[in-house]
């Protein structure tokens, strides 16, 4: 499927996809998949076949995915606003993983592409003096 597909879908399915997409930003990898990316990061340089996925990579690919569907549904997609406010102004403990800090970062993006409504949730990220956003 080429991009263009992949937003014409996310336009079709409409605000349906939101729960869902919401959901792929903070996404971690399946057992699994981190046990495979643990074993390939065991083996020497160039071991890795070709087109061998690691699970950051899948995992990267399902947020890029959301970003790119919240900017495609952008205003329409409002209804994430609750959801996304609180994954971005959420207090962080530390240390910080990737995970959760492409989680509120995901949820800054998404913030963002819903235009003037995000706004007063991006600025109180930016003035929450616990969320990971101001640091």
């Amino acid at each position: 499927m080429s991009p263009s597909d992949a937003v014409a879908a996310v336009g079709h399915i409409g605000t349906k996809a939101v729960p869902y997409i919401v959901r792929w930003l903070q996404m971690k990898p399946s057992p699994c998949e981190a046990a495979i990316t643990a074993l390939a990061r065991q083996l020497p340089e160039g071991a890795i076949p070709q087109g061998f996925l690691p699970a950051p990579q899948i995992t990267l690919w399902r947020y890029d995915g959301a970003i790119t569907a919240l900017r495609t549904l952008g205003k329409e997609a409002e209804q994430a606003l609750p959801e996304l406010t609180r994954l971005l102004i959420q207090p962080v403990l530390l240390p910080i993983d990737e995970t959760k800090a492409r989680e509120v970062n995901g949820a800054a993006f998404g913030l963002a592409a819903l235009g003037h409504s995000g706004l007063p949730a991006l600025m109180a990220g930016a003035t929450n003096h616990q969320a990971y956003t101001r640091r």
